[in-house]
């Protein structure tokens, strides 16, 4: 049994800010809109990065299209499979202002999985990825909101969506910029921990300070390890990269 890795990176729209405050200031307009040569750039170091880690799933937040499509399509013998759709969820009027219609989320596979895409009924970022990486193990990956009050019925709500019949991997950005203690009811409902140790902080990327950026687990997932990729800086977040022993 080999082990399987899973990558996870909010990439900021690949605007090439990585988080400190004079960034903010002088380029945080990118991240609103930027042009395609800056996100082709910043681009590519995902696919360097990409190229050298091979995970097995790659789990996007923050992306355009043409952008996701462009680092596909660069990597797409490795990642011949993906799925990607905008966070705000379909017929939703946010997925159809312009500014806000290219916000999308996604994820790059090696091999065909059979995926779903759930929505949060709170909350402006609607959209929950499952992707089935064996018959008794699924994969959840959500960027969750800013605001506290949202993000604590989104957890409310995952505590429900989440299947009690087989083993379970959530990651994403959760945006819990009051503390890991968020997360307390989802974890003890349902048995999950919090692979990330305390000092594996992801942003800002430039001089890391917070966990914003986590896996959970189901305690039965074995050999379970996860590291922070600290080089090279693609946007505010650092990647994650969790590596676990496949059941076959």
């Amino acid at each position: 049994m080999r082990k399987h890795s899973i990558l996870f990176l909010n990439a900021g729209y690949f605007a090439d800010v990585h988080g400190s405050l004079r960034e903010y200031i002088l380029r945080g307009h990118r991240q609103i809109i930027t042009t395609a040569t800056i996100q082709q750039r910043t681009g590519r170091k995902l696919i360097a990065l990409l190229a050298k880690l091979q995970p097995d799933v790659c789990c996007l937040a923050e992306v355009t299209p043409k952008t996701f499509r462009y680092i596909q399509e660069e990597l797409s013998s490795l990642y011949p499979h993906w799925v990607a759709a905008n966070k705000y969820g379909p017929g939703r009027i946010l997925s159809r202002i312009p500014l806000l219609r290219k916000r999308f989320g996604g994820i790059l596979m090696k091999k065909k999985l059979p995926c779903r895409r759930h929505l949060f009924s709170h909350g402006m970022k609607k959209t929950l990825y499952e992707v089935r990486l064996e018959k008794d193990l699924s994969l959840f990956v959500a960027h969750f909101p800013l605001s506290a009050a949202a993000r604590k019925k989104q957890f409310h709500e995952l505590n429900i969506l989440l299947p009690r019949d087989r083993r379970i991997i959530l990651c994403g950005d959760f945006n819990i910029f009051r503390g890991q203690g968020e997360l307390n009811n989802l974890i003890q409902d349902r048995h999950l921990h919090i692979v990330n140790q305390k000092t594996d902080h992801t942003y800002p990327a430039h001089c890391p300070k917070k966990s914003l950026d986590l896996f959970l687990c189901s305690p039965n997932i074995s050999d379970c390890s996860l590291r922070v990729i600290t080089a090279p800086l693609i946007s505010d977040h650092l990647p994650v990269l969790f590596a676990y022993r496949a059941s076959h």
